[in-house]
């Protein structure tokens, strides 16, 4: 099958795709899911629905092991398929993560997600029309082993995702990315672009936001505009970054973490790294964060003093993309409502420290 293939119902649904509950909105993804697989020539697979937000994710598991070798640290029969909505990232975006991944599987020994390829070597399948909530894209992955903290978190699980943030740092700052890499830069997507464009084809994700929050919000932009002017963009400071590596978006084992997912990656500072990982977290957090960190990889502390602005840049992004998925999926609208008013509290808060 050409990986590039439209494929659409039979009959159009009745039902517009955004008016649908969330489960109803897995139902009619679920289809594409089974078609996907067939695609990647998955025979009799069990398919176990895992989450539906910005992606759809479902664990597949095969009645026996995938051929080839087993990656380390890797389920010898267990892939994550997952369903991209496509005006997130571009395939060719979402082509690069892969690549990305690829690379850190073959040039270092770290646990990564190995992607699972279709028989013709594509990345990816696509799909296109409005009945599934319009331009989708499906990846497999290999599954991988470890568990996740919950919500027992403690400073060695940061100390552990400080090492890996390092070591994945190394690996962006030294890897020669290939010509046909494609990941946007953090100005060009949230808070720093012109209309918030959390999901490039939304429109103004400002407009969708009252008018306290984009108030403190634009003055959080500015900050961390200013900020990020300071910092430069040379290699010392800035590079290609995973930017959601927080404990429940890892798995741990025997101390390690592992990163399970890599769709927010993209080209920013490294100092805004260390703030995706902050959000929400207690006092203890950025020192044991740091202790991993320098175990690896310097970190200097002037790139340190823009740390707090970042992370308001954080709450506010976070907010933006919220709004942005309420219009589609009905459980954002009940985050959007419960977060907004402690997010901007807290971006209160991070403006008044220096």
């Amino acid at each position: 099958m050409d990986h590039n293939a439209v494929l659409c119902p039979a009959v159009p649904p009745r039902t517009p795709y955004r008016q649908l509950s969330p489960r109803g909105q897995v139902r009619r993804l679920r289809p594409l899911a089974e078609e996907a697989l067939r695609a990647f020539g998955l025979r009799d697979p069990r398919v176990t629905f895992i989450h539906h937000g910005e992606n759809t994710t479902w664990r597949i598991d095969l009645p026996r092991p995938l051929p080839g070798p087993v990656p380390t640290g890797c389920h010898p029969s267990r892939l994550l398929l997952r369903l991209h909505r496509g005006t997130y990232n571009h395939p060719p975006e979402i082509a690069s993560e892969l690549l990305w991944l690829e690379a850190l599987r073959r040039e270092t020994d770290l646990v990564v997600p190995v992607p699972w390829r279709l028989p013709d070597g594509a990345p990816y399948l696509e799909w296109d029309d409005p009945a599934i909530g319009g331009h989708r894209v499906a990846t497999a992955t290999r599954w991988i082993e470890g568990r996740m903290a919950d919500q027992r978190v403690t400073p060695s699980h940061y100390e552990a995702l400080g090492v890996l943030m390092a070591r994945l740092h190394n690996h962006a700052a030294a890897w020669r990315r290939p010509r046909a890499f494609r990941r946007v830069r953090w100005h060009e997507r949230g808070l720093a672009a012109p209309d918030g464009n959390a999901d490039r084809g939304s429109g103004d994700a400002w407009a969708l936001l009252p008018a306290d929050a984009r108030r403190v919000f634009r003055r959080v932009r500015d900050r961390a505009m200013a900020a990020m002017e300071r910092l430069g963009d040379g290699p010392e400071a800035y590079g290609l970054i995973h930017c959601d590596l927080h404990p429940r978006n890892v798995v741990f084992h025997h101390g390690e973490a592992r990163p399970l997912d890599f769709d927010d990656c993209l080209i920013g500072h490294w100092a805004y790294d260390l703030a995706v990982t902050l959000r929400g977290t207690g006092e203890g957090a950025l020192p044991a964060l740091l202790r991993g960190y320098r175990r690896v990889r310097c970190f200097p502390d002037e790139q340190l003093r823009p740390l707090p602005v970042f992370l308001a840049a954080r709450y506010a992004s976070v907010m933006l993309w919220i709004a942005v998925r309420a219009t589609e999926n009905r459980r954002f609208e009940a985050l959007a409502a419960r977060w907004l008013p402690a997010s901007l509290s807290k971006c209160e808060e991070l403006l008044r420290r220096r």
